[in-house]
């Protein structure tokens, strides 16, 4: 499972929303100093979002109070290998197409390209259903200390 720290925003009939806040890698690496990658992410800086999230155990949260969500790994890994393998499995089947069928070098890319955005429309498709999943959510694990 893993674990994030969320502040509750506001309390609702079996569940809570949450703020949590996007943190690069970066400001954990010893070598931020002299990397570039830190100037870029410093561009965007650390966005906020806010987070439904049920609580079935009915722990007693209040607005200000920190809490532990978390979401299953397997849920992760599944999510990340949809979102990044599909498009590049539908790019390479439509270029394979387009070579067997002898097509130019001009047509190669732009169908390639297009089974790319195929591939990036089917996996929003398939995630929006999916991750409507209890599996793919968030859980409250825990109050905070």
């Amino acid at each position: 499972m893993v674990e994030e720290t969320a502040k509750v925003i506001r309390v609702l009939n079996k569940a809570l929303v949450v703020e949590t806040k996007r943190l690069s890698a970066c400001q954990t690496c010893s070598s931020s100093d002299g990397c570039g990658q830190k100037k870029l992410t410093s561009l965007w800086g650390n966005r906020v979002s806010e987070l439904l999230i049920e609580n079935p155990n009915g722990l007693e949260a209040q607005p200000g109070q920190h809490v532990v969500i978390g979401l299953n790994e397997q849920a992760i890994l599944k999510a990340s290998l949809l979102l990044y393998l599909l498009p590049l499995f539908s790019m390479i089947a439509t270029a394979i197409m387009s070579y067997a069928l002898e097509l130019s070098e001009g047509w190669m890319i732009i169908i390639s390209f297009t089974g790319l955005m195929i591939g990036f429309a089917f996996a929003r498709w398939i995630s929006s259903v999916f991750f409507a999943l209890a599996d793919y959510q968030p859980v409250l694990l825990r109050l905070a200390l």
